[in-house]
Order: structure tokens, then sequence, then C-alpha cells
């Protein structure tokens, strides 16, 4: 776990603490980054991947391999359009799987429109 968890929004987006996701409240395009430093104390895969209502984004996945007793970074650079529909907000989340041996060490995760 986290010692703290930062959430700065502005008028594009909104923190969803529920699931721990970014709300999109206006259409455009957006660039997403984001940075996963993991250690591992047996080794495992690990995979960083961008999620986009629910579902996983195509090709938006970083994977690995942890070796014993290392540690690895993964980086994820996904520009995203927003389109504006009807219904409820659309909204972006990250997704970090690992092995039971790995855990976080550390996390940034950012959006950017493009104006």
């Amino acid at each position: 776990p986290f010692d703290s968890l930062v959430a700065n929004t502005s008028s594009a987006t909104d923190w969803r603490s529920g699931d721990n996701s970014f709300v999109m409240k206006l259409a455009g395009r957006f660039n997403t980054h984001c940075t996963v430093v993991l250690s591992s104390t047996a080794g495992g895969d690990a995979s960083l991947s961008l999620i986009a209502n629910g579902e996983q984004i195509e090709n938006a996945i970083v994977e690995t391999t942890i070796e014993a007793a290392g540690t690895q970074t993964l980086v994820l650079d996904i520009p995203v359009s927003v389109i504006r529909s009807a219904g409820s907000d659309s909204y972006l989340q990250w997704q970090v799987n690992v092995s039971a041996a790995s855990k976080i060490e550390n996390a940034f995760a950012d959006i950017q429109g493009i104006r």
C-alpha cells in the first residue's frame, strides 16, 4: 500500500475515489503517462495497462519479467481521444498486474490535454 495518494484535477478531469479512476469531463485529445516502479523478492511477470470505461485499450500495455530480488520500471505513454456522448462520464484507470512475490514501490500518473 502507498503511504499517500495525491490527485490533482482540473476542469477536464475529476477524481473518483471509489475505484481510483480519473473521470474525463471534457471531450478532446489527451496525453496519458504512467510510470510504475515494481520490486520482487522471488521474481515474476508484471504488466501495466490503460483501462477506459472498464475495458483495456488495445495495444495500451507494457509487460516485463522482474528478476528475483530485483526492481523494474514500467512506463506507458498513450494518447487518447475522449468523445462526447449521452450517458455517464468516461473514466480512465491504470492497471498493474504482478505476481504474488512482487509489489508496487512507487507510481506516478499524468493526464494532459492537447490544445
